[in-house]
């Protein structure tokens, strides 16, 4: 089962990197050389981990196959599970708010969302996620004039 988890995981790593082949087609090559090189040495992480995982001819013994990551009790309760769904939700959130809403928008949104589930105090939620925010607006937009995408709902 833990081997088809991680075929499974392979799968999906080389779906990304083939979508991130064909997206920087169409780019410059000043802003499609940074994606191609971490998609390359992604590529060759991904198969030095498939040549070193490919099961052996020799039996070996399953009980040792171990996962990559062991649980521990707490972690695997309800509460553990409720932070790791917090974790796996957050992070889709950042990533479907970036691609609809942008990144100088979408990241004090973050901000202030995650210190306000940590239970932070609003005004430093607040004050946290508006400096952050024009920080980035300041030093990426203004001052280094890079062009992160607005997002589609801004288009």
């Amino acid at each position: 089962m833990l081997f088809l988890a991680k075929i499974f995981m392979y799968l999906i790593t080389i779906g990304v990197i083939c979508i991130v082949f064909i997206q920087t087609q169409d780019m410059p090559l000043a802003a499609s050389i940074y994606p191609t090189v971490v998609a390359i040495i992604v590529t060759l992480l991904l198969i030095i981990e498939i040549i070193r995982v490919l099961p052996s001819k020799a039996k070996s013994n399953p009980s040792n196959i171990g996962a990559d990551i062991e649980l521990s009790s707490e972690e695997q309760s309800d509460s553990g599970l409720r932070k790791a769904i917090l974790v796996f939700g957050a992070i889709f959130l950042l990533i479907s708010g970036l691609y609809l809403l942008g990144f100088y928008l979408t990241i004090p949104i973050f901000i202030f969302g995650y210190m306000t589930l940590e239970k932070e105090k609003l005004y430093w939620a607040l004050l946290y996620a508006s400096v952050v925010g024009a920080l980035n607006w300041y030093v990426f937009g203004n001052l280094l004039n890079l062009p992160f995408p607005i997002g589609i709902l801004w288009e």
